[in-house]
């Protein structure tokens, strides 16, 4: 059967409704997650789509070059919000509007670009290359037709984080620094759009983490340049009002600012593990309790020992246990793969061919069932188009054929699945920061994720390992500190 190229809109999209400012109550409520309305994110009409030829899609950054800080960017501190008076997982109605019926929070806005206008693309733009017929069975790339309101810059270590069909992406850095404003792509419709946000924005960065709790995304660390954070930050997506608060617990112990760490969301707990701080690698592991109105944080101390300090590795919660495949410490590059039982807080060392286990940095791993699908990355020598499906069954390496035009080599990009699909967003190649979204069809293997009940059980490995307290500095395979 040949492979027909698939339209890029759906006739099931999300309505987007306008704004509802002036009919916000005074009172901020309360609403448990059970009882959320989950709306899509609801922005104003756009503005006449101007020309898009002098925006280009790409741009270049030399191997090893800093990138080149703008200046200062419009960062919002709003006046005293609704009191914190809720826990992150029952965020979802915060209603930012006084009983006038004007906004009390300063809008916010992002570092200024060299064109003020919008780029605004009417007419999704299909693939046009010519390709041998496959077979509609096998799994497929190929680019996304996107449309609507086009990014203004590109991405590289950002955020994208699926809330309701709706991939949230926020961060990032490019040729022009880093940024804190926030695209939304609807993946049934494949249209971007940029919503207008609210609150106390968080500062430009990179490398931080985002996981999503309920309709909220909390963002932790990163960091700009030569600086790094340990703040913490949640975008409400639930109401019409996007709005940041800053939830920096004010007591207690706090994790060191850092970046290129991982989190996971198990039990109610978001768990922060690894990344650097500039100076050294980490190998630390710290919990936030999200169930309760005042976050405070936790180290965690693991039985047993914990793997090498590292950063820019992928960690993915698979039942009640944190999968970390890859990293680095600045010094070496890893191919190990790791678990942590979330239960009893025991490491254990999962033992895999070198050949067919690549060290790698900077990649993705997308849980797919029972498989973690590892895409791209940099193995100490290159960066890496090539998919890698890890069974985590029998904890082995497979390959499977993949037919379409793939991405180019990249890392610091980011993938999430939605519908059967896998969808990558942007990246670098050592020399281009892209702007780009890819899709990967799982086609015939949709069905691998159908099988959720499985176990894994990986044997236990004695060796000497680096403590937490042993780092290095830790650096990106630009020689940038992590």
């Amino acid at each position: 059967m040949q492979r027909a190229a698939a339209a890029g809109t759906s006739s099931t999209s999300s309505s987007r409704r306008p704004s509802a400012a002036s009919n916000a109550s005074a009172t901020p409520t309360v609403v448990s997650p059970a009882s959320v309305v989950k709306t899509p994110p609801s922005f104003p009409p756009p503005p006449p789509p101007p020309p898009e030829a002098n925006v280009p899609s790409t741009s270049s950054l030399g191997a090893g070059d800093t990138p080149q800080e703008n200046p200062q960017s419009q960062k919002n501190h709003a006046s005293s919000g609704p009191a914190h008076t809720q826990s992150i997982s029952q965020r979802g109605s915060r209603n930012a509007l006084t009983p006038g019926g004007t906004n009390n929070a300063t809008r916010s806005s992002s570092r200024p670009t060299a064109s003020t206008g919008t780029r605004w693309r009417n007419t999704p733009h299909l693939p046009n290359f010519q390709a041998p017929p496959v077979s509609a069975a096998l799994m497929h790339w190929s680019r996304a037709p996107v449309h609507g309101a086009l990014p203004m810059r590109n991405f590289r270590a950002h955020s994208v984080s699926l809330v309701d069909g709706v991939a949230w992406l926020f961060g990032g850095t490019d040729e022009n620094g880093c940024w804190n404003n926030v695209y939304c792509l609807d993946l049934e419709t494949f249209q971007w759009t940029s919503p207008e946000m609210m609150g106390d924005l968080p500062p430009p960065c990179r490398a931080h983490s985002a996981t999503v709790v309920g309709t909220s995304i909390l963002i932790f660390g990163g960091g700009d340049g030569s600086t790094y954070y340990n703040h913490l930050y949640v975008l409400d997506t639930g109401t019409l009002t996007h709005r940041w608060e800053n939830v920096t617990p004010s007591q207690g112990s706090h994790p060191p600012p850092r970046r290129a760490h991982t989190a996971i969301l198990h039990d109610q707990r978001v768990y922060i593990f690894g990344g650097g701080t500039g100076i050294q690698a980490l190998g630390d592991l710290w919990s936030l309790d999200v169930s309760q109105p005042k976050e405070t944080w936790e180290r965690i101390t693991c039985l047993d020992r914990i793997l090498r300090l590292r950063g820019y590795h992928s960690a993915n919660l698979v039942n009640d246990s944190m999968v970390v495949i890859g990293g680095s410490d600045g010094g070496m590059c890893f191919n190990d793969i790791w678990i942590l039982d979330l239960i009893t807080l025991v490491w254990k060392d999962v033992k895999t061919d070198v050949e067919e286990s690549p060290t790698l940095l900077a990649h993705s791993a997308t849980q797919v069932g029972s498989y973690l699908f590892v895409i791209g990355g940099h193995d100490n020598v290159k960066y890496r188009h090539d998919v890698r499906l890890f069974n985590l069954i029998t904890l082995k390496f497979e390959s499977k054929a993949i037919a379409g035009r793939s991405p180019v080599s990249r890392g610091y990009h980011a993938s999430l699945l939605w519908d059967s699909r896998i969808f990558l967003f942007g990246g670098f190649d050592g020399q281009i920061v892209y702007d780009d979204v890819w899709i990967l069809d799982l086609a015939a293997s949709s069905y691998l994720a159908q099988v959720t009940v499985f176990r894994i059980d990986a044997e236990d490995d004695d060796g000497d390992f680096a403590t937490e307290d042993e780092g290095i500095e830790l650096q990106d395979e630009d020689g940038d500190a992590i």
